[in-house]
């Protein structure tokens, strides 16, 4: 209801302004914000959203509007999520990142506005800004330029015989094309992964948007590891990591959502099993850009669709994986035993397994208020030697023994820490109670 109204309210201020000019300046920065909080609420109760890039905007109109990047190139990868025509940078606190601004000029007596107006635009996180050349504005200060070279903040200029009316119309109705677009695919990644049984009528409609039947593809999980109980925020950090995400990784064909408490990124193709550049750029964006700590894990690289569903379960392992054992991340071709214990589908098998091992100790523990279940992780990890055991615990060798067979006796007479076979069992658990 609020989009429709917006954009009822959106064709009848181009109608006013093509009657009376004047009410352009006098009344767009009055009303422009409350058209954004509308937007703005209606986008934000979408579950994410892929913009489009200025690139692709300005590829599609630069030729029928004449408009032309000035500076800032490097940043034409920005995503869009709306435009606005703006006279006055004191507006820009209702901004919320990733629009294109427009502006006249209209309102100012020289050019001394223009730096701090494209500097105040690139602080809230605008994609750039486009001037409308004309008696208002006749050229573009240096030291504009310089600073949108240097930020790498789009400047792009666009002749006055070009109708900001029309330019901004034809633009609201690309990204919102754009957006249901990929909103659609959105959804068929999601139901790919929660219902398998979907798959003949997803990957039809996957098809019907220009993707191959035989693309494969690998799942990336980003599981963030604080707080996360503000939902409102969440998707609002989903929109922006998103445009973020789109802006390091150049492919048309990946889908990005969230999923509780983790950002989902799938990917075309393989992943970069040599190259961990990618992975490690993600980690940094997350940090130092959003102040969010996360551990990121790959699924097996380059399967079919169809295969989705798993891709994922074992990308969320990875993840966790790389959370317990303290790295950033971890690509499931580098899970070793882990990936081995990883594929087997049921979770119960691999605790039952573990507690056949361990759960006498814990119990005991608990009752007499001993440490057996970590002597005996610490006799795995010091690779079944009782004189790095000892040096390890700091105890004296005749204690180790002791402790030892009390734990045979705690296991039972069938329970035997020399042999081979219980060896192997122990050290699985270990990489067990890391996967778990």
């Amino acid at each position: 209801m609020q989009m429709v109204i917006s954009i009822i309210f959106f064709v009848q201020l181009h109608i006013d302004i093509v009657k009376h000019p004047t009410f352009l300046f006098a009344t767009l920065n009055k009303e422009c914000y409350n058209i954004s909080k509308i937007y703005t609420f209606c986008t934000q109760n979408e579950e994410s959203e892929m913009a489009i890039t200025l690139r692709t905007l300005l590829i599609e109109t630069s030729n029928t509007y004449h408009m032309n990047i000035l500076a800032g190139s490097n940043g034409l990868d920005h995503s869009v999520s709306w435009v606005h025509i703006i006279e006055d940078k004191s507006i820009s606190s209702f901004l919320m990142g990733r629009e294109l601004i427009f502006s006249t000029g209209i309102r100012q007596k020289d050019d001394s506005w223009m730096l701090p107006f494209c500097k105040e635009l690139q602080k809230v996180g605008c994609s750039g800004v486009v001037f409308n050349m004309g008696p208002y504005i006749q050229k573009i200060p240096q030291e504009v330029i310089d600073f949108c070279n240097q930020a790498d903040f789009p400047l792009i200029t666009t002749p006055w015989e070009s109708r900001l009316v029309e330019i901004t119309q034809e633009l609201g109705c690309m990204i919102m094309e754009n957006r249901n677009k990929e909103t659609t695919i959105h959804n068929i990644f999601k139901e790919f992964i929660f219902n398998e049984s979907y798959y003949e009528y997803g990957i039809s409609a996957l098809q019907q948007n220009g993707y191959s039947i035989d693309q494969k593809y690998t799942v990336l999980c980003m599981q963030i590891l604080q707080d996360n109980s503000d939902e409102v925020l969440m998707r609002q950090l989903s929109v922006r990591i998103e445009a973020r995400v789109r802006h390091a990784f150049s492919g048309n064909k990946s889908a990005f959502f969230q999923l509780d408490n983790q950002f989902v990124l799938i990917l075309p193709g393989k992943l970069w099993s040599d190259d961990k550049n990618f992975v490690e750029k993600l980690l940094h964006i997350m940090e130092n850009e959003f102040n969010l700590k996360v551990s990121i894990g790959s699924g097996p690289e380059g399967l079919p669709a169809s295969k989705l569903s798993r891709s994922y379960q074992l990308a969320l392992k990875s993840a966790r994986l790389a959370e317990r054992l303290g790295k950033g991340y971890m690509f499931y071709e580098e899970t070793d035993v882990y990936g081995l214990l990883a594929e087997i589908p049921y979770e119960s098998v691999l605790k039952n397994f573990y507690n056949r091992h361990f759960q006498p100790l814990i119990e005991y523990d608990r009752h007499h208020n001993t440490d057996y279940a970590m002597f005996l992780r610490e006799y795995v990890m010091a690779g079944f030697s009782i004189k790095e055991l000892a040096k390890n615990t700091f105890l004296h060798r005749n204690t180790v023994y002791y402790k030892l067979e009390k734990i045979q006796e705690i296991m039972g007479d069938n329970y035997d820490l020399n042999l081979w076979k219980e060896k192997m069992d122990l050290m699985l658990c270990m990489y067990i109670e890391d996967l778990l």
